[in-house]
């Protein structure tokens, strides 16, 4: 078995960059459906890119905490951690591997 790469702070940024700055896109999103479906001057259309925001938010939260039962399972499963440690290196590894190979995939 492959020894564990080290926690370092440039490793845990290059995990929670891209995620920042996805969720950051999310409102932008939204504004500018809104700013382009408002071009066409009726108030209906405008209610269905608000009704189809909160449908988006809502998957994107239902996943994010698929995603955050996950990494706490399999950092807490018997045998995944050596005596002492706090599973962190296992968490840290298998968001990692969901990024390299996609969200819930195992080779």
């Amino acid at each position: 078995m492959a020894e564990p790469r080290p926690i370092t702070h440039r490793r845990v940024l290059n995990i929670a960059l891209p995620i920042v700055l996805s969720n950051a896109t999310v409102p932008i999103l939204g504004a500018v459906d809104t700013g382009v479906v408002g071009q066409l001057g009726a108030a209906a259309p405008i209610g269905a890119v608000g009704i189809g925001e909160i449908e988006d938010r809502l998957a994107l939260a239902l996943e994010m905490i698929q995603q955050g039962s996950d990494h706490g399972n399999n950092g807490s499963r018997p045998g995944s951690t050596k005596q002492g440690s706090s599973g962190i290196e296992e968490i840290i590894e298998d968001i990692d591997h969901q990024q390299n190979f996609g969200h819930g995939v195992s080779p």
